[in-house]
């Protein structure tokens, strides 16, 4: 009789165990709502990476130089010149 006893109580605490895994499984899946965005058609680029990379050219246009125009300007309020053999 204990053993029958014995018996159901450790299938009954797996079953339970089984339940609450399940459930903390579900809640777990309903918190993630990040959904990645991906290519359906699995395909790539057939351009390899190295050729794409150096052959890139800047996409934005270089800003005028504003330092180099500053430094000059600081430059020209100088007084001392060295003098150089």
């Amino acid at each position: 009789v204990a053993e029958r006893l014995y018996v159901n109580g450790v299938e009954h605490k797996k079953h339970v165990q089984d339940i609450l895994s399940a459930k903390r499984q579900e809640e777990e899946r309903r918190q993630c709502t990040f959904k990645p965005s991906v290519n359906p058609t699995g395909r790539r680029d057939p351009t390899p990476v190295k050729s794409r990379y150096l052959d890139s050219t800047p996409s934005k246009a270089p800003a005028p130089d504003s330092h180099q125009r500053r430094e000059e300007e600081e430059l020209k309020q100088c007084t001392f010149t060295p003098r150089v053999n």
